[in-house]
């Protein structure tokens, strides 16, 4: 006998709400995408310190909805139940969106399910306060490697982001997933071009650094307090304009440069080791 659980069946690209979901997935849209049950969950935890996020959406596979709703659903297919049955405080959405049209809006490949989020606030540099706290400023253009990069600053105690206009959209869905949903843990803000990093507050600049195959060897480096990493394009790095410290990480010569979310979480890993790591 199947469970009780009736969602909205969407089967059309013309429908309003799969056109609104659309929009969404470069990050430029009304509201954040995640995809995959288990990150939904958690997010949706009430014990969860991350920013507060507002459920709007919530999107099944229709095959997912098929399992979720056979007599002995499998593991993943009950927690999606759980999910899809749950009581919110505010009314909320719920879909069965056809296979097909599922994909395109899956640039991550998730076989059960995505939930819409509202957008937190994004700032402009401009117009905001200096950040407080260790912060991340990149350029990376591939949201994959921009999520891995944030993955890293939350956990090694980056308290902000800022992505450069280069940069991949923060809110990306791949960007979201590669994260795994470590995005909500930072203050994201919009700042300028790569080349006018000059245009930075001189309190900004002060706190600036680059790794740079000329700078400092990483392993004596002194970090100051509450430093701002820059990390450039990939391939073709920061620019000579850029101002602040150069540092180097070392590695054997055949190698010409490391991948900008390894570099960067290297180096954000140092920045803990030496000076926010408890030691015994």
């Amino acid at each position: 006998m199947s469970r009780p659980l009736s969602l909205v069946s969407i089967t059309s690209h013309q429908n309003d709400v799969f056109s609104s979901l659309s929009t969404c997935v470069d990050g430029r849209g009304d509201f954040v995408l995640v995809h995959g049950i288990k990150l939904i969950s958690e997010l949706l935890k009430t014990d969860n310190t991350r920013v507060n996020l507002e459920l709007k959406t919530l999107v099944a596979r229709e095959s997912f909805y098929s399992a979720m709703t056979s007599a002995e659903p499998a593991s993943g297919a009950k927690l999606g139940l759980e999910l899809f049955s749950r009581r919110f405080e505010k009314p909320i959405t719920r879909i069965s969106l056809l296979d097909k049209l599922f994909d395109e809006i899956d640039p991550v490949g998730v076989p059960d399910a995505l939930a819409a989020f509202m957008k937190p606030k994004l700032s402009k540099l401009s117009d905001a306060k200096e950040p407080s706290g260790p912060t991340l400023v990149t350029a990376t253009q591939n949201p994959a490697n921009l999520g891995a990069l944030i993955r890293s600053a939350s956990a090694f105690g980056f308290k902000n982001l800022v992505t450069l206009k280069e940069a991949a959209h923060p809110y990306h869905a791949r960007t979201v997933r590669g994260s795994m949903g470590h995005i909500f843990d930072l203050n994201c803000y919009q700042g300028p071009s790569i080349s006018a990093l000059r245009g930075l507050p001189a309190a900004i600049q002060s706190r600036l650094i680059t790794l740079d195959l000329e700078g400092e060897p990483l392993h004596t480096f002194k970090w100051p307090k509450a430093p701002i990493i820059l990390i450039g394009e990939e391939g073709r790095g920061v620019p000579d304009a850029a101002e602040g410290l150069r540092v180097n990480i070392p590695h054997l010569s055949h190698v010409d440069s490391l991948n900008a979310a390894v570099s960067g979480g290297i180096a954000m890993y140092d920045y803990f080791e030496k000076t926010l790591r408890e030691k015994p």
